[in-house]
């Protein structure tokens, strides 16, 4: 294929157009990314199109905004992007919110401590919903209402910002507060969540929270017994409702012959 006479039908000869279009076949992009304008090796960079070999030759690109498209493209191999978050800061920033970015990058990420791992990375860190655990972990003192916010920071980690933040009262310790409980609620009303985490959300002093887990199928019976004596209203009566729920007896299921049996569960439970 003749690149040129490909832009030449298909683009009138618009260099910038090829390099944007997605049904530029990989040959021409090749071609583009050579190009000594630097806005058209960049639209190659960002284009989703664009071949693996092609990505892995702009990510060394002399011009920063050609490396900052690849740190952009969701399509970028994750072992390019691990390489480019050892780049400036403005295009770790960009790496750090890719959803290609694999985890093991975004700890890297966390843990660097050189001049380029700036506040606005640690802030584009926290955006990204694959950042793990044990990130989050490490970011808890730094940005602790965001971390607060991410649905992937431990269980134990939200009560610890639970319990720090009810010491000291502050609007901003309010507000990360708020968002830690609210987290765990969310995550309270998650089936997978244990039963031994439930537990420990129930004895916080937050009618909400403990409102959520008395409604929980998987909260402990004993732990029901202790909110079916709540002094709120709320809380009390779930805790109550749901017990007398499981404490039905058992009938056989209609369609088990051998005489299977069930709990008759109701679905707000």
């Amino acid at each position: 294929m003749n690149p040129r006479f490909w832009i030449a039908v298909h683009c009138n000869n618009d260099y910038q157009k090829a390099a944007i279009a997605q049904n530029t076949p990989p040959p021409v992009l090749r071609f583009l990314a050579d190009r000594a304008d630097p806005s058209i090796r960049a639209q190659v960079a960002r284009n989703t199109a664009a071949p693996e070999d092609t990505l892995h030759q702009l990510a060394k690109d002399d011009d920063n905004y050609v490396r900052n498209c690849v740190a952009g493209n969701v399509n970028t191999p994750p072992d390019v992007l691990h390489i480019l978050a050892r780049d400036i800061s403005s295009i770790r920033c960009v790496v750090a919110t890719n959803p290609s970015t694999r985890a093991d990058t975004l700890h890297m990420l966390t843990t660097s401590k050189d001049r380029h791992n700036t506040a606005a990375v640690t802030t584009a860190l926290l955006s990204n919903l694959n950042l793990p655990g044990r990130s989050l972990r490490r970011l808890a003192s730094v940005k602790p209402k965001a971390v607060a916010e991410h649905p992937n920071t431990p269980t134990d980690v939200l009560l610890t910002l639970v319990a720090k933040t009810k010491v000291k009262e502050s609007v901003e310790n309010y507000r990360i507060r708020g968002a830690a409980i609210n987290t765990l609620c969310n995550r309270a009303a998650d089936k997978t969540i244990k039963p031994a985490q439930l537990t420990m959300l129930a004895e916080l002093d937050d009618t909400s929270l403990r409102s959520v887990v008395a409604r929980q199928p998987g909260t402990p019976t004993a732990t029901l017994e202790t909110l079916a004596q709540d002094e709120n209203f709320v809380v009390r009566n779930a805790a109550q409702q749901h017990l007398a729920v499981r404490q039905r007896p058992t009938r056989k299921h209609p369609e088990n012959p051998e005489g299977f049996s069930q709990k008759i569960e109701e679905d707000r439970f």
